[in-house]
Parts: C-alpha cells; sequence; structure tokens
C-alpha cells in the first residue's frame, strides 16, 4: 500500500498541466484498519502530514508538492 501512496504521489507531483499543477493529494482513510498508530507512524516517516479527523471520523493525510 505504501508504494502505491508513494508513486501515486512521485506521478501527480511530477504532473504538468498547460492550465494548473497539483499543490498535494489528500487522503481519506475510510478503512479503520489504516487508522491504527502503526501505519501513522509508517505514512509520517513517508512525508505524509496528518490533518486530523474529518465530520465522519475518518482521518485526513496531506502529501504536499
Amino acid at each position: 500500500m505504501i508504494t502505491v501512496l508513494d508513486q501515486t504521489r512521485n506521478l501527480l507531483g511530477a504532473f504538468r498541466h498547460p492550465d494548473a499543477e497539483p499543490a498535494g493529494m489528500l487522503i481519506v482513510t475510510e478503512n479503520r484498519k489504516l487508522m491504527r498508530p502503526g501505519l501513522k507512524r509508517l505514512l509520517e516517516r513517508h512525508g505524509y502530514e496528518y490533518r486530523g479527523r474529518e465530520r465522519r471520523g475518518l482521518d485526513v493525510w496531506l502529501a504536499r508538492f
């Protein structure tokens, strides 16, 4: 899973659009297993920024480009 997230972040970060460029990528962890402390530490080690919880209580992560 982390490989897919990292590769998606790298692809979107390198993407050049003629009108606008993406500023980042938001990840909403709909799977409750992804909200465990171990995975939170893993995402932080890979450069993802924890932004809190959304209104349904799901974790939100940000990857800036």
